[in-house]
C-alpha cells in the first residue's frame, strides 16, 4: 500500500453565473477553466464561471461543497495518507457509469495503519459476500495448469537448503526438463530457470471466464425500474435498488468498524443527494419502498428528513405509481436555502386510479415496473 505524494484536496471554489457555490475542485480543474477563459477568477481560492452550465453540480449538496480535510478521517493523522475506496473497485469498475460518477462521495482519506487494520475487515465482508452469491473471490471459469503447478514447486524447493544431492539432482532435471519444453526461457543458469519457474500462473482463463465483482453486480443489477418526467419521456432514468443497498453496506460497514473520528458530518451512508442522479434540483424523487426498507415510512406516514417534510398516501404500493408531495414550507433551516423539491413540481390534482384509491397526478415522477 502506497501513501500519496501530492496534496489530496486543494478546495478551491467555484460558483455559478448566479453566484451558488456549484463545487470544489483542484488547481489543475482551476487551471483548465482560466486557460480557456471559461472563468474568473474572484478570490485567492475562488472562480466565478462566466457561462451558464447545464447542470447545478453540487448546489444542495453540503458535503461536497465544505472544505476538505487533508487528514486521515479515522485518527487524523496527516502523514502517510492513503485514498480509500469505501466501495472496493473491483465492485466499483463494474457498476453504470451514472452510478460510478458519484465515486468521489466514497473515496476517503486514510493513514496507512488505519487503512490497513479497516482491509482485514473488508476481506472478510467480501468472503462473506462471496459465499452468500456462491461467487468465489478469484472468479469462475478458471482450469487448473498441473504441470506449472509441478513446476513451481520443484522451483520452489531448489530454493532450500539441506536437501540430499540425489534428490537436487532429480529436481534440476525436473527444471532443466521444463526449459526445453518451453520457448519463453532462453537461459541456462539454475537461478534463472527458478526465478522464472516461481513466476508460472497456476490457473488459466477460459471463455467462460467471469471476474467476482462483475458476476455480483450483474446479479444486483437485475432489479431495476425506470424513473420518468411525466412530461418528458426523454428524461427516463434506471434505478436499481439492490445495487443502492450493496453501496449502503459497504458505507455502513465502513463506519461501523473503523468508527472515524474526523469524517464529515454530512458524509452520508445514505446518499440521497445524490442517490437519483436527476438533471436538475427540481427533478428529486426518493422511492417510498426505499424509506420503506430503512424503517422510515409506513402507509400513509409523513417523513421528517434533513428539515424537508415529505408526505406520501396509502394508495403509492397498490397502484405501484409514486409521487411525493412536497411541503408548503420547505426550507433548509441550516443554510437559509429554499431546499429543492421532491417528486412533485407544479400545481395537482386528484383522480382515481382505477382501484378505489385516489392519486395525485402533477408534474412528477413515475416509477415504472
Amino acid at each position: 500500500m502506497q501513501s500519496i505524494r501530492e496534496r489530496a484536496y486543494d478546495n478551491w471554489k467555484v460558483y455559478s453565473l448566479g453566484g451558488e457555490l456549484m463545487f470544489r475542485c483542484n488547481t489543475k480543474k482551476i487551471s483548465w477553466y482560466l486557460s480557456r477563459n471559461l472563468a474568473n477568477q474572484i478570490a485567492d481560492d475562488s472562480i466565478q464561471l462566466n457561462f451558464q452550465p447545464k447542470g447545478l453540480g453540487h448546489i444542495f449538496d453540503k458535503y461536497h461543497l465544505e472544505d476538505r480535510c487533508n487528514f486521515c478521517v479515522c485518527c487524523g493523522d496527516n502523514e502517510n495518507l492513503t485514498r480509500h475506496h469505501v466501495v472496493p473497485e473491483m465492485y466499483r469498475r463494474q457498476m453504470p457509469e451514472v452510478v460510478k460518477s458519484h465515486t468521489n462521495h466514497d473515496i476517503l482519506l486514510m493513514c496507512i495503519k488505519c487503512h490497513t487494520s479497516y482491509e482485514k475487515a473488508a476481506s472478510e465482508l467480501k468472503k462473506k459476500i462471496a459465499k452468500d452469491f456462491d461467487m468465489p473471490l478469484n472468479g469462475r471459469g478458471r482450469v487448473r495448469l498441473d504441470y506449472n503447478v509441478k513446476v513451481k514447486k520443484v522451483a520452489s524447493a531448489l530454493n532450500k537448503t539441506g536437501i540430499p544431492e540425489d534428490r537436487m539432482r532429480e529436481l534440476r532435471n525436473i527444471l532443466f526438463t521444463w526449459q526445453q519444453t518451453t520457448n519463453k526461457v532462453k537461459s541456462d543458469k539454475l537461478d534463472d530457470l527458478i526465478e522464472q519457474a516461481l513466476m508460472l500462473p497456476e490457473y488459466e482463463k477460459t471463455n467462460e471466464f467471469i471476474e467476482h465483482g462483475e458476476y455480483i453486480v450483474s446479479q444486483l443489477l437485475k432489479d431495476s425500474y425506470y424513473v420518468t418526467g411525466s412530461e418528458d419521456i426523454s428524461s427516463t432514468r434506471e434505478r436499481w435498488p439492490k445495487l443502492e443497498e450493496f453501496i449502503y453496506l459497504w458505507r455502513d460497514h465502513f463506519v461501523k468498524t473503523t468508527n472515524p473520528q474526523f469524517l464529515s458530518k454530512h458524509w452520508k451512508v445514505i446518499d440521497t443527494q445524490n442517490l437519483c442522479n436527476s438533471k436538475s434540483q427540481h427533478e428529486k424523487l426518493i422511492p417510498a419502498e426505499w424509506f420503506r426498507y430503512y424503517g422510515y415510512l409506513t402507509n400513509g406516514g409523513i417523513l421528517e428528513q434533513d428539515s424537508w417534510t415529505i408526505m406520501q398516501t396509502d394508495h403509492v404500493l397498490l397502484s405501484k405509481k409514486i409521487l411525493l408531495a412536497p411541503s408548503a414550507h420547505q426550507t433548509c433551516a441550516e443554510d437559509g436555502l429554499e431546499s429543492p423539491q421532491i417528486g412533485m413540481v407544479g400545481n395537482t390534482k386528484h383522480h382515481s386510479d382505477g382501484m378505489g384509491s385516489n392519486m395525485q397526478e402533477g408534474k412528477g415522477f413515475d416509477i415504472i415496473r
